[in-house]
């Protein structure tokens, strides 16, 4: 099986902790804006974080799981 995820996720790794750490602490209100109003964006930090680094989080965690059982 190939792991691209994975190696996405370790490449970016410095990244995701940067970003996830600012969206964390830096005391902002996350929203997206559509139809002339703000609306609050209730996806998890990791959740964001991902969505913008394009990492496949179901993918990830299928590959993940893939490596436990062949261990």
């Amino acid at each position: 099986m190939n792991y691209t995820e994975c190696e996405k996720l370790k490449e970016l790794e410095t990244d995701v902790i940067v970003l996830s750490e600012f969206i964390t602490h830096g005391g902002f209100i996350l929203a997206n804006y559509s139809d002339g109003w703000l609306h609050p964006d209730h996806r998890t930090v990791q959740e964001i974080v991902y969505d913008y680094l394009d990492i496949d989080a179901k993918r990830l965690e299928v590959e993940r799981r893939h490596m436990l059982e062949t261990l």
